[in-house]
């Protein structure tokens, strides 16, 4: 669906989306941080994408292409184990005893949100959604396999992705959150608004947690207004809705796709650029968002189209993705 303009009815609509957020995907619990600070734009980022240059005015952008939904998969058991045995019997692999051999030897507690979402969110954005269950005939064994199972092996085999196929903005914060956040800047996070979704149509991936738990979700569409200041001619109030896919709770079977509109404010401090427009030079989180913001976003290069480009593999050594892409063969 197209993000509609802000109106009453908007504001209206997605209410039960955020509260659903909220209730259920780790919404930032009640701390009160420093001050949030004006960050200046960094100095690598604007020489790599150039400055925003904003003006007033409702904007709207979305990805050609929407991610979709799939189980974050917790690292502390395994829920994918009839996808991973039914791989094995074709394979000739031992993908699920090397799932087991990780939760005997690795000998430390994982916390409770600690899982695939990374996985996941780059899996939706590289593999075509699988729709229908599929058999496969290796050496005339049948196996059939779900579209939950599909894209559970699809998600185990995207856990690592060649750090130089995508880009990374923000700092993660593994803090206690009782210090300055050292996140995304809204400066940042406007810019990639402004060249991922806004300019080439793709999808980006977010942590939308501020807190050290990373909440990974692919966003593909957003809405925001830009308003200059009566009285600071050189301050803009931006309003934000970013529409991110969230995954599911449990391994459904299914193609239901869980959609929801994060909302956030921030200032955008600009000088003139000449015509209507206006260089930034400086933003802040304000409102809410001061609290409650995106941690940092992991943005695809270019030329990465597809899994293979963006070296995607499994952190299981018995579990080949090339194997997938030969056999599950996911359409176009």
């Amino acid at each position: 669906m197209e993000l509609p303009a802000r109106s009453p009815a908007f504001r209206l609509a997605i209410l039960p989306l955020l509260a659903a957020c909220l209730s259920s995907c780790g919404a930032p619990s009640d701390f009160s941080p420093p001050a949030a600070p004006s960050y200046p734009v960094p100095g690598d980022f604007s020489a790599l994408h150039g400055a925003a240059v904003i003006e007033e005015g409702d904007f709207v952008a979305r990805a050609d292409s929407a991610p979709w939904s799939g189980y974050w998969y917790p690292l502390s058991r395994i829920d994918a184990r009839s996808a991973l045995e039914k791989y094995d019997r074709l394979s000739g692999r031992r993908a699920l005893e090397a799932e087991e051999q990780r939760l005997r030897t690795e000998g430390r507690p994982y916390q409770p949100w600690e899982g695939r979402c990374d996985a996941w969110a780059f899996a939706s954005i590289l593999i075509p959604e699988p729709r229908t269950p599929l058999v496969v005939d290796q050496g005339g064994i049948l196996e059939r396999f779900s579209v939950a199972e599909q894209k559970a092996l699809w998600i185990h085999s995207h856990e690592v992705i060649d750090p130089a196929s995508r880009t990374v903005y923000g700092t993660r914060n593994d803090g206690d959150g009782t210090t300055p956040f050292e996140d995304i800047s809204p400066a940042e996070f406007h810019r990639v608004l402004q060249i991922r979704l806004q300019r080439d149509r793709k999808p980006f991936i977010m942590d939308r947690d501020p807190r050290p738990a990373v909440w990974n979700s692919p966003v593909h569409g957003a809405h925001w207004t830009i308003r200059r200041d009566a009285a600071q001619r050189d301050l803009f109030h931006v309003h934000a809705w970013v529409e991110a896919v969230f995954p599911h709770d449990s391994d459904l079977e299914g193609n239901d796709r869980l959609v929801t509109v994060l909302e956030y404010t921030y200032d955008l401090e600009a000088h003139p650029a000449g015509g209507s427009g206006f260089v930034v030079h400086g933003s802040r989180w304000t409102g809410g968002s001061v609290r409650d913001h995106p941690d940092f976003v992991t943005v695809l290069k270019d030329s990465v189209e597809d899994s293979a480009e963006a070296g995607a593999r499994s952190a299981n050594p018995e579990l080949d993705i090339d194997w997938l892409r030969q056999h599950l063969r996911p359409a176009p």
